[in-house]
């Protein structure tokens, strides 16, 4: 987005763990440039499940902003279908009156609220400052921020907020640019925020996991129930955030295996749930000795210069080096659940 905060969402930086820092869920973006023109059609882009904050930004222009029936340009959000509710950004052009020997260009800007057929006018506006008449390009632009706020931006050089509005709007279903009439289209940009649960979430329950060990735990001595041990670490890089209980899972292609979270969670303990994915180990050309992935505590993504291995099919160690951190656990015998 452009000229205006992000939608970067700013996490405690706590891992396994806790380490100095903060942690960053990364705003996806997406540049739409091979439209350059709509004429009574919409285009909708479909939101991934789980995000936190969402944007939609258009370049647009009206060819026929002399014309006395007057085309509009329509940013939309949470849309699913005509039926269920979404909400909309409208812009149309116009002039001051003609009487002013300025000619003053703006924009009308309307905000509705779009339940089935029935639709309610949440805000209108007449915005002049920093707006380009005739038949130049002005941006519009809406962001969804993780606490309920909508923030409205239009501009023709630089976007500037122009409106903020408490509206119960779904960061689910779709955005879209809607045309009625005919409008040019410069460039849009789609923007999400993924949920730090993204990439933590399974389909793992503690029944199917044990259901799950209790067939294969005795053919792959990795596969199992692992309970925290001990740890060496600097309390000037790391700090114990909890001692965990875990359960280690092959995936599915079975090139790696899941690190699922049970239990023993300290730090931000409320926000993990038993099934949660903790970590991947992937095998490396050494044995017993695996890559690791790891979510700390505020579900940041660790993957670089750790590993973990793996010794007499009882210890595993975990290891962080950089932050001069060493985590082991013990494997649980089955008939111990």
């Amino acid at each position: 987005m452009h000229n205006y905060k992000t939608l970067t969402t700013i996490l405690l930086a706590i891992i396994f763990f806790t380490t100095a820092g903060t942690a960053y869920a990364e705003t996806e973006r997406r540049y739409i440039n091979d439209v350059s023109q709509l004429s009574n059609e919409k285009m909708l882009f479909q939101l991934d499940s789980m995000i936190t904050g969402a944007a939609i930004e258009a370049r647009v222009a009206f060819p026929d902003w002399k014309s006395s029936s007057k085309s509009k340009a329509s940013l939309i959000w949470g849309y699913v279908d005509d039926a269920t509710t979404y909400y909309s950004l409208s812009i149309t052009p116009g002039h001051a009156d003609l009487s002013d020997s300025f000619d003053k260009p703006y924009i009308e800007m309307t905000v509705s609220k779009h339940v089935g057929t029935d639709t309610e006018t949440l805000l209108t506006q007449k915005i002049t400052d920093g707006i380009a008449g005739g038949p130049n390009y002005n941006s519009i632009a809406v962001e969804l921020l993780p606490d309920g706020q909508t923030d409205i931006y239009a501009g023709s050089k630089h976007l500037e907020l122009v409106a903020s509005l408490n509206t119960d709007h779904p960061t689910s279903g779709s955005l879209g640019i809607k045309a009625d009439g005919k409008i040019n289209v410069e460039e849009i940009i789609i923007e999400q925020t993924p949920s730090p649960l993204r990439d933590v979430a399974t389909t793992w329950t503690p029944e199917s996991i044990k259901a799950h060990l209790l067939k294969k735990s005795a053919t792959d001595p990795v596969e199992g129930y692992w309970t925290y041990l001990d740890r060496d670490n600097d309390d000037r890089y790391a700090r114990i955030g909890g001692r965990y209980r875990i359960a280690i899972i092959g995936n599915d292609d079975g090139t790696a295996y899941d690190i699922i979270y049970l239990s023993g969670g300290e730090v931000n303990a409320s926000a993990w749930k038993p099934g949660m994915r903790k970590g991947t180990l992937t095998p490396t050309i050494f044995s017993n000795h695996y890559n690791l992935t790891w979510f700390d505590a505020s579900f940041r993504k660790m993957q670089h210069d750790i590993h973990a291995s793996v010794t007499q099919n009882a210890i595993i160690e975990l290891s962080f080096p950089t932050l001069k951190t060493t985590i082991r656990l013990s494997k649980e015998p089955m008939d111990s659940e």
